[in-house]
C-alpha cells in the first residue's frame, strides 16, 4: 500500500534528522482502549496477567505501577498494537522487510514519581545471555532482571525506537528533548535542542543513537504522561552466539490476508 503524506514525511525526517513524528497513528477511542487495557492488567488480581518476575513492574508507595518491562508478554493481543500498516509500512522502508519487535516497555510518569534523565544515547539491547565472550557486545548489565549488553554501532544503526503517546507530553511532564542529527556517527555540529510535543495518539520515532534527555515534571502538575515504548531491529540474527531476548517479526503483507 502507498504511504500517506504523513508517513512519507516521517520517513524523510528520520533519515535526515534521526527522528520523526507520525501524527494520529491511533485515534482517541484506541488510546482510551489502550489505557484501559494496561490499567486493567496492572490492577488485575488474576496472576496470569502478571509478569513472572515482580521486578518487571515498578510501583510507587501507593502500589501504582509506573514502569513495566516486557509488556508484550502479559498484555493480551499486544502485537496488534504495532502490527498495523500505519506503523509497519514506513518502518519497513527504513529497516527492511526482516524487521521485528525486540523490546516493549510502558511508562506512567507523574509529578509524585518524576525523574529526569541526562543526555544520553540508547546503546543497550536485551539478550538471552549477556556473559558470552565478544569484542562487539560489551558491558553486560541487568535491568529489572533482564540481561543487557551494549551493542555495536553497526547494529544500533539498524534499529528504531517508537513511542506511542497515550497522553500529550508537555514541558511540565517529563518532556523528551532531542538533539537533531546526533544519530550520525562522527557528527560534531548539532542543531539546538528540540522539545518533543507530540499529541495523544501520535507515534514518535527515533534512532537509538540520537542524543536525548528527559526533563523532570513540575511539582504542581497533575497530568498523566503515559507512553508505550517499543524498540525494533532490522535483523533477527546476531553474532558471537548472542540472541535477542525476544524477536517478534513483522508479518509480511500476504500474511495479513
Amino acid at each position: 500500500m502507498p504511504l500517506t503524506a504523513n508517513q512519507s514525511r516521517c520517513v524523510s525526517e528520520i533519515l535526515s534528522s534521526g527522528f520523526g513524528n507520525l501524527p494520529a497513528a491511533f485515534g482517541k477511542q484506541e488510546t482510551d482502549s489502550l489505557i484501559s487495557k494496561f490499567e486493567s492488567a496492572f490492577s488485575s488480581s488474576d496472576k496470569k496477567f502478571e509478569s513472572s518476575d515482580p521486578k518487571d513492574w515498578t510501583r510507587d508507595q501507593n502500589g501504582k505501577v509506573y514502569a513495566a518491562n516486557r509488556v508484550d508478554e502479559f498484555i493480551k493481543d499486544f502485537n496488534e498494537i504495532w502490527q498495523r500498516p500505519e506503523l509497519t509500512e514506513f518502518i519497513r522502508l527504513i529497516l527492511g522487510s526482516g524487521f521485528g519487535l525486540v523490546q516493549a516497555d510502558y511508562f506512567d510518569k507523574r509529578s509524585e514519581r518524576t525523574r529526569s534523565f541526562p543526555w544520553h544515547r540508547d546503546m543497550t539491547i536485551t539478550v538471552k545471555e549477556n556473559d558470552l565472550p565478544s569484542e562487539d557486545f560489551v558491558k553486560p548489565t541487568f535491568r529489572a532482571g533482564i540481561p543487557q549488553v551494549e551493542a555495536p554501532i553497526q547494529l544500533l544503526e539498524k534499529m528504531l525506537t517508537l513511542r506511542i503517546y497515550l497522553d500529550p507530553p508537555t514541558v511540565d511532564d517529563e518532556a523528551l528533548v532531542v538533539k537533531p542529527n546526533t544519530h550520525l556517527v562522527g557528527e560534531m555540529e548539532f542543531d539546538d535542542d528540540q522539545v518533543i510535543n507530540s499529541n495523544v495518539g501520535d507515534a514518535f520515532v527515533m534512532r537509538p543513537l540520537l542524543f536525548r534527555s528527559t526533563r523532570s515534571s513540575k511539582t504542581a502538575t497533575k497530568t498523566y504522561s503515559r507512553v508505550i515504548h517499543l524498540k525494533f531491529a532490522g535483523q533477527q540474527d546476531l553474532w558471537d552466539k548472542f540472541e535477542w531476548r525476544t524477536f517478534v517479526p513483522c508479518p509480511q503483507e500476504d500474511e495479513r490476508h
